[in-house]
């Protein structure tokens, strides 16, 4: 999940799924009447006004530079796939 606006860092951030073809869950907050208040709250949570905001399985990740970086190292994958364990874990449970 993000928190985006239109922008050449939010672009940067979703850009990094586009090539790994994952398809985040995204909020922009630019299109949403609520999106300024969405943002002050997203500044007193993480501690940062600024998007991207990235979280993946309730974890902040951080904006695009983190996201970028933890791509390059292969973190980014590992959250992912550990994301889509969580996922899965969750399914099988609520299909005994």
């Amino acid at each position: 999940m993000g928190f985006f606006r239109s922008g050449g860092y939010c672009k940067r951030a979703k850009s990094v799924f586009e090539s790994m073809s994952v398809k985040p869950f995204v909020l922009e907050l630019d299109e949403r009447e609520d999106g300024d208040d969405i943002q002050q709250a997203l500044g007193k949570f993480v501690g940062r006004r600024t998007v991207p905001q990235v979280f993946i399985n309730g974890v902040h990740l951080g904006g695009s530079d983190d996201t970028v970086a933890a791509q390059q190292s292969g973190r980014l994958k590992k959250l992912l796939a550990g994301s889509a364990s969580a996922v899965n874990a969750e399914n099988l449970k609520s299909e005994l």
